[in-house]
């Protein structure tokens, strides 16, 4: 017998079937799945936003409307509202790995002072589509420091160097 030659026994066939057995069939994926959304407002007119996906291939959508009303997953992809206007924000990027998705340079051109909601889709390489995942509500809001316009006025109780080392 060559020594290329499998090895074929009574026993090796039966651990062959437990091992096929245990491994089973190779099954479908898991549908598209978007969970985890999070958005952190920046600025007056911009924010971080993410949310994580189960899939590791495809393109994410999003959309920033003025409502918690969902748009349809076709209104996300044309960046429109759930009216189908424009909406205020929107984009899309590809997706190469599953986990946290960061939507890349952030949600631009919003307005102080107004309620927003961001509202997601993904679909796959597959056109498989995910669920529409609709963040919590934000508000862009003016996070910048306040700045020092005039420097007058008065000190009081303020020790000046001379007062204690020469005086008389």
């Amino acid at each position: 017998m060559p020594l290329s030659s499998p090895i074929r026994s009574p026993l090796s066939s039966a651990i062959r079937g437990v091992f096929e057995r245990s491994r089973g069939p190779a099954g479908p994926l898991p549908a598209p799945l978007l969970t985890a959304a999070s958005v952190t407002v920046i600025n007056e007119t911009s924010a971080n936003a993410s949310v994580s996906a189960n899939r590791n291939n495809g393109v994410l959508y999003w959309v920033a409307t003025t409502r918690a009303t969902q748009p349809t997953a076709t209104q996300i992809k044309a960046g429109q509202t759930h009216a189908g206007s424009a909406a205020p924000a929107a984009g899309s990027q590809a997706i190469s790995e599953s986990g946290v998705q960061t939507v890349f340079g952030g949600v631009i051109g919003l307005t102080q002072g107004t309620t927003y909601y961001l509202h997601f889709y993904f679909e796959t390489d597959a056109l498989e589509p995910s669920n529409i995942l609709t963040s919590a509500s934000f508000v862009p809001a003016d996070v910048t420091a306040p700045v020092l316009s005039s420097a007058e006025g008065t000190q009081t109780g303020a020790l000046r160097l001379e007062d204690r080392y020469f005086a008389a």
